[in-house]
Order: structure tokens, then C-alpha cells, then sequence
């Protein structure tokens, strides 16, 4: 831990990236605390104010134990924030003051994703109301502009257009990733993610997901035994 430490200490890699970095004790005992637990296999249960800079204190020992033990570290979140600042900013942060390659992914529910042979059905009809009308212009704009099939990065108003998005999402009963052409051509947006997660260092979920898997006897997440 002495190794990683170092990182955020007075003479190491932050304080020649931040121009006013100071080292903070807190976050030092935090990392500190996570690699021990990591190295010894011990729970953890950490409660750190604001300021500390806990994201950091739990990103490097994550991405380091993943990356020299060839593991799976999976990170659960309360809040989308938190995932978009991981993601966005800390992470690729984190991997520009390393100089190393940081791969990690947002895993989400299938709802969150779009189907593309759902999509695809409903485009063949006339479609049956204003709002579902909206709802697959938004998703052809949307698509034309590279959209990744993540419903986070589409503008879904209201209830009514919330249903329509139901019956374009991922969360089909019916979904047979065997025979779907969509899958077989790598363009499914939720089986690519999944693809995605597999090659990744860190996995950051919510805690609703994290449950789901948990429920599923571990069929939503790829394996991990760290946490």
C-alpha cells in the first residue's frame, strides 16, 4: 500500500499533475484502509465526509489490484452522478496521471438500453400516437448522431413517452440473443456493453443492479469477487 500511497502523497505523480495539490491525510488512511483490504480479504466498511476525496482513495487500489491480480473489481453507486463523475472525469483523470490504460464501463439494466429489432418492428408500422411518433424521431435523430443506444443520452419526456420507450428497450422477455441479427452483427447496444464490461478492469453499476445480480444468482453482471 506504501507504493500507492505515495501517489497522492507530498512527492508523488498528483502533486505533479494538480499545480495546488495538497495532500489530504484522510484520503491517504482511506486508500490505505481499502488496499489493506483488497491484499487481506477483509470487509470493509469506510465513512468518510465531504472533502476527503474518497473516489480517488478507492479508484486507485481498485484499478491496481485489478489490473496485478487479472480480477474484476465491481463499484456500486447511489446516484447517477457519482457514475458520470467516475466515468467522465475521475477515471480518465486517474489513467492520464498514471500513464496507464484505465478500462472501466457503466454497466446499466436492460431498460435502460435500446433494442434495435424492437425498434426496428415498430418502424415497419404506422405508428399509433403522437407520443410514439416523438419518441421514434428522437431515436433516428438520435441514432443518426451516433447515439450509443443508451437511454441516459436521450431526451424521453413524460410518462406516455416513457411506455413507448418500454416497448423499444432492452427488457424484452422475448429477446432471443441466439438468433437476433442485431447481436450477431455486434450492433445490440445492451450485449455490446455487456461485451464491453467483460474486458473491463472496473465495473461501475448501481445498487439496484447490484442487487438484481445478486438475486439472479450472479446472471446480470459478469463474475467478480471484489466489491
Amino acid at each position: 500500500s506504501q507504493k500507492l500511497t505515495r501517489i497522492i502523497s507530498a512527492d508523488g505523480a498528483f502533486r505533479h499533475h494538480f499545480e495546488r495539490f495538497e495532500p489530504r491525510e484522510q484520503q491517504i488512511e482511506m486508500l490505505e484502509a481499502v488496499a489493506n483490504a483488497f491484499s487481506q480479504g477483509h470487509h470493509m466498511m469506510i465513512e468518510a465526509g465531504t472533502g476527503t476525496g474518497k473516489s480517488f482513495a478507492y479508484l486507485i487500489p481498485a484499478f491496481h489490484w485489478a489490473i496485478q491480480n487479472g480480477e474484476r473489481v465491481v463499484i456500486s453507486t447511489n446516484t447517477i452522478n457519482l457514475q458520470d463523475q467516475l466515468i467522465n472525469k475521475d477515471i480518465p483523470e486517474l489513467s492520464d496521471i498514471l500513464e496507464t490504460e484505465l478500462r472501466a464501463t457503466v454497466q446499466k439494466g436492460r431498460s435502460n438500453y435500446l433494442c434495435p429489432l424492437r425498434f426496428t418492428n415498430m418502424q415497419t408500422r404506422q405508428a399509433s400516437s403522437a407520443e410514439e411518433m416523438r419518441v421514434l424521431g428522437k431515436v433516428l435523430v438520435w441514432l443518426h448522431e451516433n447515439g450509443n443506444g443508451d437511454r441516459g443520452d436521450l431526451n424521453i419526456n413524460g410518462p406516455m413517452e416513457g411506455e413507448v420507450w418500454g416497448r423499444i428497450s432492452a427488457e424484452n422477455e422475448g429477446c432471443r440473443p441466439n438468433t437476433c441479427p442485431f447481436r450477431k452483427k455486434n450492433q445490440c447496444p445492451f450485449y455490446s456493453i455487456r461485451a464491453q464490461a467483460v474486458h473491463s478492469h472496473v465495473i461501475i453499476v448501481n445498487h439496484a443492479l447490484l442487487l438484481a445480480d445478486a438475486i439472479y444468482a450472479r446472471g446480470v453482471l459478469p463474475d467478480y469477487r471484489y466489491l
